[in-house]
């Protein structure tokens, strides 16, 4: 179960130590929205793109914050509004926050001229623009998306504790029916050969023990296609996912298979 939480917030006021403070305090408000929700916040706060370390590119980020001004280009012609955070999408996969000084009708304006010089729909995924205007209400707008990215990972991990209540049942009234306390692949196997239950269920079981030892010991990954996230498992001599669309089916396959296995008698 992942709990650590990070976050990337990048803003050239930081620089500043007068304005510093106010950078700061986006930072604390996030993080105390974070522990309230039970995570572990890990925020790091830089004043340019510029200065992020390679190890934070190469290890997960879960959201990225900047301030951005949706246009204009620096010294070297870089540009440092939209096209520069697209680019970006390389080295983190992972949602962004991009707030502005602008009002909302002309961020509105500027995304409308970028999506009609694209023509692509899906330019905009995983981004939030939020305008600053407004004193601390802009930060509901923040609190918004960590809630979202939140609350997937708090369905993950119900999940994760879902698999290991009932699979934990599962195997003890199976070792009571068969009297062997061994590995769980092997107590599967056992009970079929003892026509403890049918075939059918004993791929399931199989089945799903390899998605509760999946869940156990694989974090949550991001799928860049599907754009949702995914746990790997490993079946039948090859990686497979289970993604997060495929929750509530997964939920239901296994309490049928939980009810099954209950309703055994144990001679």
């Amino acid at each position: 179960m992942r709990l650590d939480f990070k976050v990337l917030l990048v803003d050239d006021d930081y620089a500043d130590p007068i304005k510093a403070r106010g950078i700061v305090k986006i930072s604390e408000a996030i993080s105390g929205r974070i522990t309230n929700k039970g995570f572990t916040p890990h925020v790091v706060i830089k004043s340019d793109i510029s200065h992020i370390e390679p190890e934070h590119k190469t290890r997960r980020t879960d959201l990225f914050i900047s301030d951005n001004n949706l246009g204009g280009q620096d010294e070297s012609g870089l540009s440092n509004g939209i096209d520069f955070y697209f680019s970006l999408k390389r080295d983190f996969i992972c949602d962004f926050i991009l707030y502005t000084s602008s009002d909302k009708s002309e961020i509105v304006n500027k995304l409308i001229t970028k999506l009609h010089d694209t023509q692509d729909p899906n330019i905009f995924s995983r981004f939030n623009f939020v305008s600053r205007r407004n004193g601390d209400e802009w930060y509901e707008s923040i609190y918004s998306v960590i809630d979202h990215i939140l609350s997937k990972r708090e369905e993950i991990n119900n999940l994760r504790g879902l698999y290991a209540e009932l699979m934990s049942k599962i195997y003890l009234k199976l070792a009571a029916a068969t009297n062997f306390h061994g590995n769980f692949d092997e107590l599967i196997d056992l009970a079929y050969e003892k026509k403890k239950i049918s075939l059918q269920l004993k791929r399931f079981l199989h089945h799903h023990r390899a998605i509760r030892n999946g869940l156990s010991h694989n974090d949550e990954e991001l799928c860049t296609t599907r754009n949702e996230y995914k746990v790997k498992y490993h079946a039948l001599g090859k990686d497979k996912y289970i993604y997060e669309a495929e929750f509530q089916d997964t939920r239901l396959r296994l309490r049928e298979v939980y009810n099954q296995v209950k309703e055994l008698p144990l001679v």
